[in-house]
């Protein structure tokens, strides 16, 4: 680790920030930092590895070893200045003030329950105080911004993300060992930035790279041109297949649309094919369960986290705690050996990124720390554990599966815990106090999945792996990325609030996730919502039907149905890219039937181009609409 790469990284972790918060919340128009392997970070990656063309005359090149450390960095800057961190922090913090009214009656429900140290406004005052008030209209440019009244909560929070975000830490070097050496994972996120920093000169020469590259250069071209030209004909991206579906029982079918990504098609075909088949499988089956249900007369409502039918959504959210339980069964020998270790009785591995000792111990303290963390914000200890672990252990070890085996660009589940506390019990009966608290920490870390940092851990450890560069370092290039973006972030997301006015800015952050659980919780914090005990069918029903597949897949090795591709089939990233995956699915069972492995290998170029195509043509169309403000093309993960 060098420090020339360290500093270079700080360079680019700033400018990473400021294109993300830009280009995402004032021009909402591309959102490039929210996946998991960022548009921004290939586009950034890309330009530093033609500057290392420069540099390489001077014989003082940048080595994989520092792209790899500069890469990590900007990685770590996309998903916290977006979804990871700070597009819920700070909205979260003030929307409830904001939007509180007499209707909704928030000032009398929510605001006794918040603590002062919470927010930067005061609790026991009205709604829209003058400090939240300039936070979503704008204070005018000689206005100074509150800073100080910003620095208590937010360090507060800090701690409690951090926290989260070590567990994740310890979680990550735990299953290391098991997902890159045991079960061997594809991990498909990390192989375009993987042979861009180890193979720079071949991969930039590669023609049959560019080739895909111009697949989506010219679609994302032209439709950005028919923007400026509106006479232009446009290469349609989404085609709504809900219009088409006008009649009963097809009206039953929620959000139904074809998006065409090539960058989703170079990822895909990186995949297993059983994997591939059961993601497009799992999500047309409920489709064509919506459809059955709707001719039977049940009443379907769509569920409050997922485009989808409810008692489809629950059916995955049983499905999610088995493929958890499945992850955790199959590499219980390693962590027993990683238990053996934390105390004493084996020694440790000389070359992992911490020692065991430290991450087992690390993992289970800041587990006890965040729940008296939640204690102190007015959460039930008890509660504060189950919010937690389910988060810690069922949601984002999912996710990070789903990255590292799935090659899903998007995380996002369909459940958050109080939807599985409330499959058993009336969520009335947690009392306003921890609605409140809930209210928060769901639309801080449960509700929105995007830019969970345990699959950048994850990756990170794959991609050194790939060029060879220390284990041991990485725990230091994380600490200074993170506390680094943390710090940029937050102070662009202020200015940038302040001085646009955040009523004026993409809606999802600031009128959407930060008030849904205020929103939602409203009917529980005043007893009024009914107990649903017809969900736990379906939630039961899902749970079993994946222990059913997971028994097949571990006994059979021709079973096709991967559990995984079943508790997936309703989140976001199955929904918005089922279409790319069946057309990968397809490509692939093509090309491995003409020529086999050695043609299989041969066209990844051209695929892993598609991605790298896409993805420059998202940073190229964001930046030109930063410094024009004009409209630019839809993007389909967008």
């Amino acid at each position: 680790m060098s420090l020339r790469s360290i500093l270079i990284g700080l360079i680019f972790l700033a400018l990473t920030s400021f294109i993300v918060s830009w280009a995402e919340l004032v021009t909402k128009e591309i959102m490039i930092g929210f996946l998991q392997l960022p548009a921004v970070v290939i586009g950034l990656l890309f330009f530093l590895i033609l500057v290392n063309k420069f540099l390489k005359r001077f014989k003082k090149p940048l080595t994989p070893q520092e792209l790899t450390i500069i890469f990590i960095m900007m990685l770590v800057s996309s998903m916290i200045s977006s979804r990871g961190l700070m597009e819920d922090l700070m909205p979260t913090m003030v929307g409830v003030n904001y939007f509180a009214d007499p209707v909704n009656k928030w000032e009398k429900l929510f605001f006794p329950h918040i603590k002062k140290w919470l927010v930067p406004w005061d609790p026991s005052g009205p709604p829209k105080q003058e400090i939240v008030k300039g936070y979503y209209e704008g204070y005018f440019y000689g206005e100074p911004i509150p800073w100080g009244k910003w620095l208590t909560p937010t360090l507060i929070w800090s701690i409690l993300i951090l926290l989260v975000f070590f567990s994740f830490f310890c979680l990550a070097v735990i299953m290391r060992k098991q997902w890159v050496e045991g079960e061997k994972l594809p991990f498909p996120l990390v192989q375009l930035p993987l042979e861009m920093m180890s193979e720079g000169d071949a991969f930039l020469s590669n023609r049959l790279m560019w080739f895909g590259f111009a697949v989506p250069a010219i679609v994302f071209g032209l439709n950005g041109l028919q923007k400026v030209f509106p006479s232009l004909p446009e290469i349609k991206v989404d085609i709504n297949l809900n219009q088409y579906m006008t009649t009963h029982p097809w009206t039953g079918v929620t959000f139904f649309h074809i998006f065409t990504s090539f960058a989703g098609i170079g990822f895909f075909y990186l995949l297993p094919s059983q994997l591939l088949f059961s993601f497009w499988f799992f999500y047309l089956l409920f489709k064509i369960e919506e459809v059955i249900a709707t001719s039977f007369g049940i009443e379907i409502v769509n569920a409050p986290h997922a485009a989808a039918q409810q008692f489809v959504a629950y059916q995955t959210t049983g499905a999610f705690f088995v493929v958890a339980g499945y992850f955790f069964y199959t590499a219980l020998p390693h962590l027993k050996r990683v238990f053996r270790t934390a105390i004493g009785r084996e020694k440790e591995e000389p070359d992992e990124v911490m020692p065991y000792r430290v991450a087992f111990w690390g993992l289970l303290i800041s587990i006890i720390l965040i729940g008296i963390w939640s204690n102190m914000a007015g959460m039930a200890l008890w509660l504060a554990f189950f919010e937690f672990i389910i988060y810690i252990f069922v949601e984002a070890i999912v996710m990070a599966r789903s990255t590292a085996e799935g090659g899903l660009i998007m995380t996002e589940g369909c459940f958050t815990p109080l939807d599985v506390y409330s499959l058993f019990s009336p969520a009335s009966t947690l009392g306003a106090k921890n609605l409140t608290v809930l209210a928060f920490f769901d639309a801080l870390f449960t509700r929105d999945l995007r830019g969970i940092l345990l699959t950048g851990f994850l990756d990170g450890f794959k991609i050194a792996d790939g060029v060879k560069l220390r284990r041991r370092n990485l725990a230091w290039v994380f600490l200074i990325a993170i506390l680094s973006s943390m710090a940029i972030a937050g102070v662009l997301h202020l200015l940038i609030a302040y001085r646009k006015g955040a009523i004026t800015l993409y809606t999802f952050p600031f009128q959407g996730n930060n008030i849904q659980f205020f929103r939602e919780n409203k009917p529980f914090a005043e007893g009024t919502a009914p107990l649903n005990l017809h969900f736990l069918t379906f939630f039961i029903i899902g749970a079993v039907f994946t222990v059913f597949l997971t028994i097949m897949r571990m006994r059979f090795w021709w079973w096709p149905f991967h559990p995984l591709g079943y508790a997936m089939s309703t989140s976001w990233g199955i929904i918005v890219f089922w279409f790319p995956i069946l057309v990968a699915w397809i490509l692939k069972m093509v090309i491995l039937g003409a020529g086999g492995m050695r043609l299989y290998r041969r066209a990844r170029m051209f695929f892993l181009g598609m991605i790298f195509g896409e993805f420059t043509m998202a940073v190229t169309f964001a930046l030109y609409s930063c410094f024009t403000n004009n409209p630019v093309p839809f993007f389909p993960w967008t």
